[in-house]
């Protein structure tokens, strides 16, 4: 029997993809529960406009994350002052809250679980590359340059 899926069913495929499935699985678990419908022409050609609108509505947002993560990368570095003792170990530490608000500092929006500190929060003077994924393909580094502040 010949279906459509309506939501993502592990190990058999993904919303608005048409499937084949034994008749019995689809009138008594797919059907009922509302996990697909019948490959019927009317249906396969209304799923197949709504994947032709999602799959337009995916390229804005991508080109939208892909322009976000561009302004970062002009950013190059930010410097962010902090107070150190002699051996240039912070009083403290600098973590993706503190990275997160000097970038905002400069009018490019980042959240902070986007910042990924790989060895954890920076707790010594010098330089630092930090990764941001905005999301799971697109991402950059920036360069953040911790200084004392004295």
């Amino acid at each position: 029997m010949q279906i459509i899926l309506l939501k993502k069913i592990i190990n058999l495929g993904n919303p608005g993809d048409q499937v084949s499935v034994k008749p019995g699985y689809a009138r008594n678990f797919l059907f009922p529960r509302n996990l697909a419908i019948i490959a019927s022409e009317e249906n396969v050609k209304h799923f197949e406009y709504k994947k032709i609108k999602l799959e337009e509505k995916l390229k804005y947002e991508t080109s939208l994350l892909v322009n976000r993560c561009d302004k970062i990368k002009n950013l190059k570095c930010i410097e962010i002052s902090c107070k150190a003792g002699r051996n240039g170990k912070l009083f403290g530490s600098v973590g993706a809250r503190q990275i997160a608000e000097k970038i905002k500092e400069k009018n490019v929006h980042v959240m902070k679980h986007e910042i990924k500190l790989i060895d954890g929060p920076l707790r010594l003077i010098g330089s630092y590359k930090v990764k941001i994924q905005i999301n799971q393909k697109i991402f950059t580094t920036i360069d953040v340059i911790l200084k004392n502040n004295i």
